[in-house]
């Protein structure tokens, strides 16, 4: 079964993935990322690194069956709209992702309380922190990343599963626990 996260930065996609490994037994965690590459290009650039990096980590990974993964190619999209303002790229970019082998389970993790996503943004001690922690930027991006689940969810996944970020990661991978079905 191959189990994906989606959501804003900071909400938690990484710890509940992980806590979901820990779970699981046969199931393997892998991190999609590439934050410390992208340092010094220009926002085009980046996001087509992040992009084609996700994508070439999606197939990878997708092969690999049990898997558990702290993110999906969807999630580039919405952040290539704020950094870009491109939106024929952004939308080259979902003609791929809808073209990728759909994966059992996506994870949304939605932020209700922003003081408590911002909380968890400064506590990573990443070089884009403050960055990161503008509440337009946050806004935007949780915006458009529910957006494009509630057009494309299902047809990049067999489900969605929406999860409150707000909830401590024992919440809430005891959450998702209840409504996958390990025998897909």
């Amino acid at each position: 079964m191959r189990i994906y996260f989606i959501g804003v930065h900071g909400v938690g996609k990484t710890t509940t993935a992980k806590y979901l490994v820990s779970r699981l037994n046969g199931y393997s965690y892998h991190e999609m990322d590439c934050i410390e590459e992208v340092a010094g290009l220009s926002p085009t650039a980046r996001q087509l690194l992040f992009f084609t990096t996700y994508v070439r980590q999606y197939l990878r990974t997708y092969r690999l069956g049990n898997v558990v993964v702290d993110s999906h190619p969807l999630l580039v999209i919405p952040y290539t709209l704020w950094w870009t303002k491109d939106k024929e790229l952004a939308d080259e970019f979902l003609r791929i992702v809808l073209r990728l082998p759909k994966c059992d389970y996506m994870i949304y993790l939605k932020p209700y309380d922003i003081n408590i996503l911002i909380r968890r943004i400064q506590e990573r001690y990443r070089y884009n922190v403050i960055e990161e922690g503008r509440l337009d930027y946050i806004n935007f991006i949780i915006e458009k990343t529910e957006d494009y689940l509630r057009r494309y969810g299902g047809l990049i996944s067999n489900e969605v599963i929406y999860v409150n970020a707000d909830m401590e990661v024992n919440e809430r991978g005891g959450y998702i626990l209840n409504k996958i079905d390990l025998r897909r």
